[in-house]
């Protein structure tokens, strides 16, 4: 076992696993299965102070994608080295006029990185209709907003697996409508 944060969310990649500290720390950590089953530390990744690292996903041994919840960015990094590429900010994307689209659970399918966004100012709620940012992860990280005003907030920042593909192919987005906090029109 390891020590980690309360409720950390996992990523699994071939013989790594990625530990994400969600809401407890800025410290993604890496871990190698050795021969033996066990798990040796691999290496880390440091997030920009209070970003909240809050989901991981592999696109290959040389990209991965790190949403950064609270300053509105994915951070791209080299999973086999932990280091930095670079940043996307989502920022412009921001439906509430804080800045922030609360980047959370991801999704990779076809080229393209599918991001849910919570739209929150308080952590729980959110007034804003349900919003998708799909960035094309091989077209210059070109990015396309989508929105859908029958629930809000996209993805849940405590279910790793809200946003997912199926076998088949097709992509499920599960919606919070603020836990029951947003009133009686939020489905």
């Amino acid at each position: 076992s390891r020590q980690s944060t309360q409720y950390p969310f996992l990523s699994v990649y071939k013989n790594d696993v990625f530990v994400l500290p969600n809401k407890g720390g800025d410290v993604v950590k890496k871990y190698t299965r050795q021969g033996d089953g066990t798990l040796s530390e691999a290496g880390s990744f440091t997030a920009p102070s209070a970003s909240t690292p809050i989901h991981m996903v592999v696109e290959s041994d040389t990209k991965a994608f790190i949403s950064l919840w609270t300053n509105g960015k994915i951070a791209v990094v080299n999973p086999t080295t932990m280091q930095l590429i670079n940043y996307i900010d989502l920022t412009q994307y921001a439906l509430g006029g804080d800045g922030n689209p609360d980047p959370g659970v991801m999704a990779l399918k076809n080229g393209k990185l599918y991001v849910a966004c919570t739209q929150t100012s308080d952590g729980f709620t959110s007034q804003h209709p349900v919003q998708v940012l799909i960035i094309d992860i091989n077209d210059s990280n070109s990015i396309v907003s989508a929105t859908d005003s029958r629930s809000f907030w996209a993805g849940g920042i405590d279910e790793p697996n809200s946003l997912f593909v199926d076998e088949s192919g097709d992509m499920y987005i599960y919606c919070v409508a603020s836990y029951g906090f947003g009133g009686p029109n939020q489905k």
